[in-house]
């Protein structure tokens, strides 16, 4: 871990250590003294390597953007450089890959955003901090959502990950 040589090793291993890394920074979110808790968990997710394997971007990406959404009562300050970092080491095409394929299957972080709030807000600056209304989507409605949330239209943000967020539960 200290000289990174994570990168080096079979991508079946690091994408399984990243998949546990970051499910295990999700319990600790969901857990008591979660604040506390969360900035030793994502600072081992950040330390991991340059690179995220494709097929750890789901859960990687989902609970950093769980830690930077927070909940109710806020977020681990102590939390949010360091998964802003992990956010930075991310491609166009895992950006892509991750909002395309990924996000309208996303349970927590559809819940998170569509529960409006500051949570929403939050979702609104990080899809304008990383320039994702850049890219192109094939998904018109994906597209719509990220247009309204990069324009910081938090209503209709929120309406789009509702819209979302109800499709999954109601398949479920």
């Amino acid at each position: 871990m200290s000289v990174r040589g994570f990168d080096y090793v079979p991508e079946n291993l690091r994408s399984l250590t990243f998949i546990e890394a970051a499910k295990n920074l999700k319990s600790i979110h969901y857990a008591m003294n979660n604040f506390y808790n969360e900035p030793s968990a994502v600072k081992e997710l950040n330390r991991m390597g340059t690179k995220i394997p494709k097929p750890a971007i789901k859960e990687c990406i989902s609970a950093t953007l769980m830690v930077l959404l927070g909940n109710a009562y806020g977020r681990s300050f102590e939390a949010i450089e360091p998964a802003e970092d992990i956010l930075q080491k991310l491609s166009q095409s895992d950006w892509i890959y991750y909002v395309e394929q990924c996000l309208p299957h996303d349970e927590e972080v559809l819940q998170k955003i569509s529960s409006g709030g500051a949570r929403v807000e939050r979702w609104c600056n990080i899809v304008k901090e990383f320039d994702l209304k850049s890219f192109e989507y094939q998904n018109s409605k994906i597209q719509e959502f990220i247009k309204f949330s990069a324009n910081l239209d938090k209503n209709n943000a929120k309406s789009c990950a509702n819209s979302f967020y109800k499709k999954l539960i109601n398949l479920n």
